[in-house]
Order: structure tokens, then sequence, then C-alpha cells
């Protein structure tokens, strides 16, 4: 972590003295830096949930592994939905995390998530039971 720490503070040194042909020629490597920034804060956040819910009296379960944390367009890609439903039903996914003000969703989390809701929706779409030869009709006459 700390050779990260020192790659952002060189890049942080030499950002304000760059021409602008040098942050150009910058921008991959600020991409990548942003990059495992990101993957950090993902793994720093799920740590703290952990964090939180052993402080308030969950048991301390095997930890939980954060694999690759897809953004709510990528998601939405996975599940077939649209981008807005992620972001209406990002409580119901397992594995789904909030850093900072970006929503970010577990890929595993989104194969349970598409497992449960396939087999919910197999439960509506079983054909209704037929009522026919059930009702009772009245005799006329008595």
């Amino acid at each position: 972590m700390t050779t990260e720490n020192g790659a952002i503070d060189a890049a942080a040194a030499r950002i304000d003295t760059m021409s602008q042909w040098e942050a150009y020629g910058a921008l991959p490597e600020l991409a990548a830096l942003h990059a495992r920034a990101e993957a950090i804060a993902i793994r720093l956040a799920a740590m703290h949930a952990r964090a939180v819910a052993i402080a308030r009296g969950a048991k301390a379960a095997a930890p939980v592994p954060v694999d690759d944390m897809l953004d709510p367009i990528a998601a939405a890609k996975v599940l077939g939905q649209s981008k807005g439903y992620m972001y209406e039903h990002q409580r119901e996914v397992p594995g789904w995390a909030k850093i900072g003000s970006s929503v970010r969703f577990s890929r595993s989390g989104l194969a349970e998530y598409k497992a449960g809701a396939r087999r919910s929706d197999d439960d509506h779409r079983r054909p209704p039971v037929s009522m026919r030869g059930t009702r009772k009709t009245a005799h006329k006459g008595l």
C-alpha cells in the first residue's frame, strides 16, 4: 500500500509543473492509479462494514471476498436490466457497496440475485390452476 501512496504522491508533485502535452501523456498512468485507489476504497468499505457488524454484536464470520466490483451500467448488462433499475433495486442485490457517491455491485452478488430472481419469476409464471368443473352450480327448481 505504501508503494501506491508513493506513486500517488509523486504524481501529485509533478502534475502542477507539467505542460499540456506532459499532462496528456500522464493520463493513462493517472487512470491506472485511480483504478487502484478505487479498488482499495472498495476493500476498505467492506472491511469497515464487517467491523461495524461485529461491533454491533454480530458473530465474526468468515470474510466475504471482494470480487470484481461493477458499476451500475455493467451490472445492468449482467442482469439484463437498465441502469435505473440497478439504482432502484440496489439494496436488494447482495454485495453492493456505496463508495463516496458511486455505487458498485459484486459480481458474485449479482449472480446470487439473478438466481433468486429467476426462482421468483418461475413462481409467477406457473399456469393458474384451472377452476373448471369445481364451481357448484345451483339447480333450477330446488
